[in-house]
């Protein structure tokens, strides 16, 4: 709930299992969802979720803070169905949530195992239709009678496959971008070598080529053993080790969109820069502006020819006052609009 404060306390057990209150330091990754004091008293400032660390002396330990406005409206919510899809092909029935919910991943037997205690949080207002979601190993995972291998680097992934009245839409592109957090086994990085500090989130185009394009504020928690992002669209995501991604920026890509396409800048609300991504099918001039709520020009973003491809632009508001402003893309004839809010 917007606006609220939560109290985090540490405590630790002595020899005889008694619990034994304790002064801890405390810290906060993740979205910028608020701010946490030193005697671990979170508040909250916007949507978003927040990592949580309390550390006193050689241990530490996290908790993950999910926060949802409340007063959001609430009409035009979609309905998601998600699915795990078995390597034999067999689909299981099906989990229905609705935005403004999380979906926890469990109970998978193996080898989607690698998968249970991952989760998916989906923001009001990030869908724009009712989803299905098919969660699935990607086609190159190599499975084995016990193990799953997926190539150099790779520690764990996954294919979100995102269907809309049956049809297969890939990528999926969010309204909104949402909060995932993937499963990594402790041992298995160990036994490579790999600190999991040098892990990242990332699109696979395939097994070696990894893009960092569309995924905001990667944050592993080494205690719980998970990596959390934001991510703009759906379709390979995998953990991997930073050294060998290879990002693929802006009309680089291996893919060209297929219609175009303003996505909503991240994080919103923002303080004072902020990241906004869109999508060309085509080259063409673009015009690229910032207005107020009386429909002032605040500031133009850019103008000038773009070719196709996923484009990346950030706005740093540090001369503009605290409100509501608007987004507007032009394009030939495509012209789209979103919605920002400057919160100081």
């Amino acid at each position: 709930d917007v606006g609220s404060t939560i109290q985090f306390s540490a405590f630790y057990q002595d020899t005889a299992g008694a619990l034994i209150d304790t002064a801890a330091q405390w810290f906060i990754y993740g979205d910028p969802i608020g701010t946490i004091s030193t005697d671990g008293l979170l508040t909250v400032l916007s949507p978003g979720v927040g990592l949580v660390k309390g550390k006193r002396n050689n241990w530490e330990r996290t908790s993950t803070v999910t926060v949802v406005d409340t007063s959001a409206d609430p009409t035009g919510v979609n309905v998601i169905n998600i699915s795990r899809v078995l390597p034999s092909g067999r689909v299981l029935p099906p989990q229905t949530l609705s935005e403004g919910q999380v979906y926890v991943i469990g109970g998978l037997p193996y080898p989607l195992d690698l998968l249970n205690d991952g989760w998916l949080y989906f923001p009001t207002g990030s869908l724009r239709e009712d989803i299905t979601i098919h969660i699935k190993l990607p086609e190159f995972a190599n499975v084995g009678t016990d193990t799953v291998t997926f190539g150099e680097g790779i520690i764990n992934g996954a294919d979100f496959d995102v269907f809309v009245s049956d049809t297969l839409v890939d990528p999926y592109y969010f309204e909104i971008p949402l909060n995932v957090a993937i499963p990594f086994k402790r041992g298995l990085i160990n036994s490579l070598g790999i600190n999991p500090g040098d892990l990242g989130l990332f699109f696979a185009v395939d097994g070696t080529t990894l893009d960092t394009a569309g995924i905001y504020n990667v944050t592993v928690d080494s205690v719980a053993n998970r990596i959390f992002s934001q991510v703009a669209h759906f379709s390979t995501l995998v953990v991997a080790e930073k050294r060998i991604a290879v990002s693929i920026e802006d009309g680089q890509r291996a893919t060209v969109p297929e219609r175009f396409r303003l996505m909503q800048n991240y994080p919103n609300p923002f303080n004072p820069t902020t990241t906004i991504e869109f999508s060309m099918p085509v080259a063409g001039p673009v015009t690229l502006a910032v207005y107020d709520l009386l429909g002032r020009e605040a500031e133009t973003l850019l103008k000038q020819h773009i070719e196709a491809g996923h484009h990346k632009v950030q706005w740093n508001a540090s001369n503009s006052s605290s409100g509501f402003y608007f987004l507007r893309i032009q394009a030939g004839d495509f012209r789209q609009t979103r919605k920002m809010i400057l919160l100081r």
